[in-house]
């Protein structure tokens, strides 16, 4: 599966990982188990990792209606982990076309966590 996710109610953060080809489906697939799950609140921080994507073959279109529909609130924390090229480049439109919310785009997990981990509790931290 080219995409995973795993929500962590203690902590407060949804994780996701893409690897190889990922496609429309895919990111339609995580954005409905977002939504169908009981423990996803769209306060959360989210930390998805796509430095082992190989090929994006997101449309236009999808990007679009994956931006408009996004579970996340304006409070919410959302890093993208990116290598340079296509994937980083479509990931910073999208951040554009989010109406709310903050996402940054990082290509240092130790950067992404530290800018995730502000203000929040030192049980809630990601290390």
């Amino acid at each position: 599966m080219p995409c995973t996710i795993a929500i962590d109610p203690a902590r407060q953060v949804v994780f996701t990982t893409s690897t190889g080809l990922v496609t429309d489906s895919d990111l339609i697939g995580v954005l409905a188990t977002m939504r169908e799950s009981k423990v996803f609140h769209p306060d959360m921080r989210c930390l998805s990792d796509y430095t082992r994507v190989t090929e994006f073959r997101i449309s236009a279109v999808t990007m679009g209606t994956l931006a408009a529909a996004q579970p996340f609130s304006a409070k919410a924390r959302r890093a993208f982990l990116v290598r340079a090229g296509a994937v980083a480049e479509a990931l910073e439109v999208y951040g554009r076309s989010v109406p709310q919310g903050q996402i940054r785009l990082f290509n240092e997990r130790d950067r992404a966590l530290v800018w995730l981990n502000e203000d929040v509790t030192m049980v809630q931290a990601l290390t």
